[in-house]
């Protein structure tokens, strides 16, 4: 019987093959794994929206004249699923958030500050400053105070304008989206795989939210955000729930 396949995006960075390496390993025998990797991932030209993304997903399964399959979201990638879920949802077996929602959860301030990145990002020499700033060693323990994981430690700054930019776009749409009903209404399995030490998606702000849309929510004790040594290996477990 030939396997079923799972589409598995990445977090904000757009890197699917660095992310999910660890993860194919350990499913790879019961899916066929294929990783995206976002269109800005090592370019410098432009950002990208939600809907381009979107686009692009759907383009590169419709290449491959795929049937129906798995979305796997992480962090960044969760926002990228539920849209795509809600835009395609004849093409979906199932959705799984991990590390994620289906769209943030900030207070006020950080409300202001992503509508303030939203338009200054995209100006690419404004968006190039913060990913310097975001990932020097000085600014770094004050970083860690974001919302936002930190990027790795060799996070190239000239891609700061495409990477940044598309989170603020993705961010910014997914936080001004109203479409709790809909997510309810999406009639395949819908499961999320939180952690409580997760600082970016910590499991006790969005078990409840998630699970009043109809999520079976999973949630692991420690993992970090993809931080812990044996992150997917819980999350695979979890897929085999």
């Amino acid at each position: 019987m030939p396997k079923e396949k799972i589409i598995l995006l990445p977090g904000y960075d757009g890197d699917g093959e660095g992310t999910f390496n660890k993860l194919v390993k350990l499913i790879q025998h019961d899916y066929e794994c294929i990783v995206v990797n976002y269109p800005y991932y090592h370019q410098t030209e432009r950002s990208y929206s939600l809907f381009e993304l979107n686009n692009y997903l759907h383009t590169v399964m419709a290449n491959r004249h795929n049937a129906r399959f798995h979305l796997l979201g992480f962090s960044m990638g969760g926002f990228v699923a539920t849209s795509y879920a809600l835009t395609y949802p004849q093409d979906l077996l199932s959705l799984t958030l991990v590390s994620s929602s289906v769209k943030p959860q900030l207070g006020n301030v950080y409300k202001s500050l992503l509508l303030l990145a939203y338009h200054s990002f995209k100006v690419p020499f404004v968006a190039k400053l913060f990913s310097l700033l975001y990932t020097s060693k000085l600014f770094r323990p004050l970083m860690k105070l974001s919302p936002l994981p930190l990027p790795r430690n060799n996070f190239p700054s000239s891609e700061g304008y495409p990477v940044f930019g598309s989170l603020a776009n993705i961010m910014f749409q997914s936080i001004n989206s109203n479409n709790d009903k809909a997510i309810k209404q999406l009639n395949f399995p819908k499961q999320a795989i939180l952690f409580k030490d997760d600082l970016s998606f910590p499991a006790d702000t969005y078990t409840k939210i998630l699970t009043n849309l109809g999520f079976g929510v999973i949630v692991k004790e420690n993992g970090g955000h993809a931080t812990g040594t044996d992150y997917w290996n819980k999350v695979a477990e979890g897929l085999y729930r």
